[in-house]
């Protein structure tokens, strides 16, 4: 069967920098399943192709996508239409989007993969494409949505085959991440699921068990992207890198022994404060580790609970100083803003915590209620009219009011945020430093200037 999987792009989104990993796995089933696969990557400045030459050449009986919230306006409004005028293939969709919501994804598409899509998507395949009895699917019968029973998440992830990285454009063709200016970034996995009770995250795709991929297995991967994509860092794109102290230990101990500690790398999804042991980031900093982030939230103690993070204050700031000691090079912040649990002092609190944390970056973003979230339930009812196109720009977009917070009062403290953070002599120094280290770095702090701080 020949397959043509598209990764849809849009300016600003958190879609652009890396390699798709979600697709990248697809294509890899697929090929091993021995199905002719095509992708076409729109996050990738430059692509030369059209999509109608794309069509042309890949001639698919299928055509998979993926969509998170942001994109799928257009896929279903813009992409989906065109490829239906252009060919006959049947159209797939994944992802957290239509796992969230199915019932959207099939106003546009003939059938959805929800959750993990490894297996479901052979098994489809297996059937020519009939979705009858294929676990982890919904489609349309005789005007009706269905949807079939969900399909049991992977358990050896070891099974699975690495990312089919020469189906995409060169990794150097991407853009990377912004933080390490321009460098060749390949991203890796190494774990799926989430054990935490976050109200504002959507974990329905990997679940809420970690499923671990052996270290050797890790490893493995790690090697072909230094030694056969040449890539400049590696960054993990896990959700809980360090919640196995014994596990992270082994790889850090294989980067040493088979010196891939001489590439860099970086948790740039963030770590989880209760596993980020002084001992840990030791040993992650001996193995070349040069970035960390931390997923805190809120300067709240009492936020931090309704929100079910279930971590305090003193825990994070414990975590933050520990890498601090550590010497992991750079620290960075994700705090939230404007949360239903939030009041105009909790806010500030968030600030001022933010400001009193050895960190070299904070991203604030203002709370967005995705579809599927405990959060999205919650203020449902007080949804501001927000186009889906406009969720996760993170430049100062409010999704919701509350009671006790105003739209405007929640841009007003996004916008002190930055400035109050970013503004501090010292800090600023920190920074000029670096730029005059790393002189590829002054267009993304001007970027981030523009867009977070003069705006």
């Amino acid at each position: 069967m020949n397959v043509l999987l598209i990764v849809p792009g849009k300016k600003g989104f958190s879609t652009e920098g890396l390699q798709s990993l979600g697709i990248g796995m697809i294509a890899a089933v697929l090929i091993r399943a021995g199905h002719t696969v095509t992708v076409y990557d729109t996050t990738v400045s430059g692509e030369s192709r059209s999509l109608e030459e794309c069509l042309r050449q890949a001639r698919p009986d299928m055509v998979g996508i993926t969509v998170v919230t942001p994109l799928s306006g257009y896929v279903f409004d813009v992409l989906i239409p065109r490829l239906r005028q252009l060919c006959s293939a049947r159209i797939v969709v994944g992802g957290p989007h239509p796992t969230a919501c199915p019932d959207h994804a099939l106003e546009a598409a003939d059938v959805v993969v929800r959750g993990e899509g490894e297996e479901t998507i052979v098994e489809l395949c297996d059937h020519a494409l009939d979705p009858e009895g294929v676990p982890g699917i919904s489609h349309r019968r005789n005007g009706q949505n269905v949807h079939n029973p969900p399909r049991p998440f992977i358990s050896d992830l070891d099974s699975l085959p690495f990312p089919a990285r020469d189906a995409f454009p060169a990794l150097s063709r991407y853009g990377g991440l912004p933080s390490l200016g321009n460098r060749t970034v390949g991203n890796i996995s190494t774990s799926r699921g989430c054990y935490g009770l976050c109200k504002f995250c959507f974990n329905a795709v990997f679940g809420r068990k970690c499923r671990f991929r052996s270290a050797g297995n890790v490893i493995e991967e790690w090697d072909e992207l230094v030694n056969k994509y040449g890539v400049d860092v590696v960054t993990i794109s896990d959700d809980h890198f360090t919640s196995s102290p014994k596990r992270t230990g082994e790889i850090c101990d294989m980067l040493v022994r088979k010196k891939l500690d001489r590439i860099p790398w970086t948790c740039s999804n963030g770590i989880r404060v209760e596993t980020a042991s002084l001992d840990m980031l030791k040993m992650m900093r001996r193995a070349g580790c040069c970035a960390v982030s931390f997923g805190i939230e809120s300067g709240s103690d009492e936020a931090l609970e309704m929100m079910g993070k279930k971590i305090t204050m003193e825990k994070i700031r414990k975590a933050v100083n520990n890498a601090r000691s550590a010497g992991i090079n750079t620290l960075s912040g994700f705090f939230m803003l404007g949360t239903p649990w939030d009041t105009e002092k909790s806010m500030q609190d968030t600030i001022e915590f933010a400001k009193s944390l050895p960190l070299d970056f904070a991203q604030f973003a203002i709370a967005t209620p995705y579809p599927g979230t405990e959060m999205y339930e919650l203020v449902k009812n007080n949804m501001l009219d927000v186009p889906y196109s406009e969720y996760g720009t993170h430049e100062g977009m409010v999704y919701f009011e509350t009671e006790t917070l105003s739209g405007e009062m929640v841009k007003q403290y996004f916008s002190k945020a930055y400035r109050s953070f970013y503004f501090r002599p010292a800090l600023a120094l920190r920074h000029v430093k670096r730029i005059a280290q790393n002189p590829s770095l002054l267009s993304v702090y001007l970027r981030g200037v523009k867009s977070f701080i003069i705006s």
